[in-house]
């Protein structure tokens, strides 16, 4: 029997969306545990310093995987454990390694570019008018970066 699979997450959390989506694709039956962020739980700290990849000057991150005695932390190296510990569902790891370092190029660029762009938008209404062009430009920005990037229904095509 297959070790059960907790991902514990926040539902507005981009990054634990990632994780939640790859889980989706691959067809797993995972428990998702909602955390608060604001007021977080014993528990929610205490496995997350457990977690492999936890950052120690946090008291708490999502997502966080469970899996048998693995705990993961940071939603890219969730994903990459669901992906390439589970072969049902959608093949999400391209086979060609040209395709999978383009695919891994885009991960490592995609928060740095992207997140900030939205992250600045979300709470544009609450800025100056100037901050809030400004915001929106971002976010524009970081859409554009999407834009070029896809070349079919996904990042790399079909």
């Amino acid at each position: 029997m297959a070790s059960s699979i907790t991902l514990v997450t926040n539902k507005i959390c981009p990054f634990a969306h990632r994780a939640w989506i790859t889980a989706r694709e691959k067809g797993l039956d995972i428990e998702l545990r909602e955390v608060s962020l604001k007021n977080k739980e014993p528990y929610f700290t205490e496995i997350y310093h457990k977690a492999y990849a936890h950052d120690p000057s946090s008291d708490g991150k999502v997502p966080i995987l469970i899996h048998g005695n693995n705990i993961l932390a940071e939603s890219d190296l969730v994903s990459w454990y669901i992906s390439e510990t589970f072969s049902t569902g959608t093949e999400l790891i391209p086979k060609d390694i040209f395709q999978r370092a383009k695919m891994r190029h885009f991960i490592a660029e995609y928060p740095s570019k992207v997140i900030g762009g939205f992250y600045g938008f979300m709470g544009y209404h609450s800025k100056p008018k100037e901050a809030q062009q400004t915001a929106i430009e971002k976010c524009n920005d970081a859409l554009q970066i999407l834009n070029d990037r896809i070349v079919g229904p996904f990042v790399l095509g079909e």
